[in-house]
């Protein structure tokens, strides 16, 4: 399976040059980590770590994604290809964050991690306004989408211990978290002057969003079980269990032995092929070549849970164990 790296996708001469700039980017973004006091690396730096490989290649589909962009938008300008990454990431690393700090209410480091949540925004802001034409104009987007996305993840939080099952306002919220793309795409959009391409995108990631966003969902089953934040494969299988304070054990049977994990495999397809269908109609190959990845990586995972099925001699909680340690869960986490 191809490896979802930067210089992996660097086919055409957009995207050659645009990698050696989002490299830098990714460098800009690790020395201001190297800057921050001591207390705020600690909470930093595990983010940068999660989105490495050993060789030290960032290979985390958060950043392949936006990187792709160029192939239709064609930049030229160093300067601000490295700003558009280093801007990206500390958005990105920011509702990290903010995730962080609604699901893991137990670290004792709460305050550092509000604190690194509100530099990382700012930061990104500032960089971002640095390179647009119009600043006053640029942050209106910004300002439209921070909002969409802090409404997502408050929509998120009512999905502690809650089982009512997932329908369109639930999609919807998956959509409104992963706004902060958005103002990535509308950076693009300002630099290259092509906001005649604007629509198409944005719908066309908000699809892709939900669906990567569900996948994030099936991959992190027990991390969420344990914060109690009910997504739709854990609704799934605690309603079929009827009992709603179950044991991960019970939750384990329902996820390997019933179809509510393979279920959310596929809706989660479908909303990136809705995506992808769109995306066809304009000059972005190689970004749906890597949907084609992830696609791919989907599929693995429901022939891995419907296989494991048939492992009669192990428990329901080591197999869910052993599935979530496959190499192809990276390709669809974010």
């Amino acid at each position: 399976m191809r490896t979802l790296n930067i210089h992996s996708f660097a086919a055409t001469p957009a995207l050659l040059h645009a990698a050696d700039q989002f490299l830098t980017g990714i460098g800009s973004h690790k020395n201001f980590i190297a800057s921050c006091s001591p207390g705020l690396q600690n909470v930093l730096w595990p983010y940068v770590n999660e989105r490495q490989d050993l060789s030290e290649r960032w290979n985390h589909p958060n950043l392949i994604i936006p990187f792709l962009f160029n192939e239709l938008f064609n930049l030229q300008d160093a300067e601000k290809l490295k700003t558009i990454c280093a801007a990206y990431l500390a958005c990105d690393h920011f509702t990290h964050l903010l995730d962080d700090l609604a699901d893991e209410k137990q670290r004792e480091d709460q305050a550092l991690l509000a604190h690194a949540s509100h530099l990382m925004l700012s930061r990104g802001r500032k960089l971002y306004v640095d390179i647009t034409s119009d600043p006053s104009g640029f942050l209106d987007f910004f300002e439209k989408y921070l909002t969409d996305a802090m409404s997502g993840e408050q929509g998120l939080w009512k999905r502690v211990k809650n089982l009512k099952p997932y329908d369109e306002a639930d999609f919807n919220m998956l959509r409104s978290r992963g706004s902060m793309l958005n103002i990535c795409l509308a950076a693009y959009c300002d630099i290259a002057d092509r906001w005649n391409m604007w629509s198409l995108l944005e719908y066309a990631f908000g699809e892709i969003i939900v669906g990567i966003q569900l996948l994030d969902d099936v991959v992190d089953v027990e991390k969420d079980f344990k914060n109690s934040i009910y997504t739709q494969p854990l609704v799934t299988a605690i309603s079929k269990l009827g009992n709603s304070e179950p044991a991960w054990e019970n939750i384990s049977e329902q996820l390997i032995h019933s179809n509510g994990w393979t279920d959310s495999i596929a809706v989660a397809v479908s909303f990136i092929e809705r995506g992808k269908a769109e995306l066809a109609k304009v000059s972005l190959p190689s970004i749906c070549s890597a949907l084609d990845n992830i696609i791919l990586s989907a599929d693995e995972l429901s022939k891995a849970i419907i296989s494991a099925r048939k492992a009669s001699t192990l428990s329901a909680s080591v197999k869910v164990n052993s599935i979530l340690k496959l190499p192809i869960i990276r390709n669809l986490s974010h």
